[in-house]
């Protein structure tokens, strides 16, 4: 499946969101969970592969996307493109040289609410078990375990995944990358403090995975700044953070106030 472009008007770009299998009703029910993209030097970011469907929408600058299915192609600014879910794709985001404009961009996470299912009844399961994992990053995922959110044995779910070209330990690693990247691109949260809600223990094996996936450093990362804070409760304990609770507990982030 390809990349789609949409013309920013309202009526395009909701027929370009709207599945076969998805009413009006359906798609009015999708959450929008917005994720700002912005560079002074240059930004890429590979790998990236969420459990709900993208839309790449280009504010400024120049911006190229690829996917694992269409070769590398560059947007104009007031253009965007629809990512399917679970397709990884790459992007690259420039400043404009030539006026000292920053390239500015923003990732818009179609993810539908509970009980909604936009994507049709027959999915691979992979898909559903990145949905799992996505959902609470921070649970002790193991084959055994995420079998078990399927009723299936871990021989069952291994075999299944295998036949889909994916693999338990890789979906688990992969989704807790993409709650990582999200909560570093819409928080200030302490560095540690991102990777201990996204599931990894250690911050040094933390930050060799992010850079191995996304072929950039989490320094690299042009991150909010806030003046003005929350106060958020994880493990009973106050976290200083500039997020929104209601957007980090949408993430299964296990923020609560």
């Amino acid at each position: 499946m390809n990349i789609q472009v949409a013309d920013t008007s309202e009526q395009s770009s909701r027929t370009l969101l709207r599945s076969d299998r998805c009413d009006d009703a359906a798609l009015d029910a999708v959450e929008r969970h917005i994720l700002p993209l912005r560079t002074t030097r240059g930004l890429l970011l590979s790998g990236l592969q969420f459990a709900y469907r993208t839309r790449v929408e280009v504010l400024g600058g120049r911006f190229a996307i690829a996917t694992s299915q269409a070769s590398s192609r560059q947007f104009a600014v007031g253009s965007n493109a629809l990512v399917p879910e679970h397709v990884r794709f790459d992007v690259l985001l420039l400043p404009t040289v030539a006026t000292g404009g920053d390239g500015r961009g923003r990732l818009v996470l179609e993810r539908p609410q509970s009980g909604c299912r936009c994507y049709g009844d027959r999915r691979p399961l992979a898909h559903d078990a990145a949905q799992c994992v996505f959902a609470a990053p921070a649970e002790p995922w193991t084959l055994a375990l995420l079998a078990s959110q399927f009723a299936l044995s871990p021989a069952e779910l291994g075999s299944r995944l295998f036949v889909e070209n994916a693999a338990a330990r890789d979906i688990i690693n992969a989704q807790r990358l993409m709650h990582a990247l999200i909560l570093l691109l819409t928080t200030d949260l302490p560095i540690e403090r991102v990777a201990a809600l996204s599931g990894w223990a250690k911050l040094t094996t933390f930050k060799r995975a992010f850079r191995t996936r996304f072929l950039s450093t989490v320094n690299q990362l042009e991150r909010p700044r806030y003046t003005s804070r929350l106060m958020l409760r994880h493990g009973g304990q106050d976290v200083d953070t500039a997020a929104s609770w209601a957007f980090a507990r949408a993430l299964g982030s296990g923020v609560d106030r």
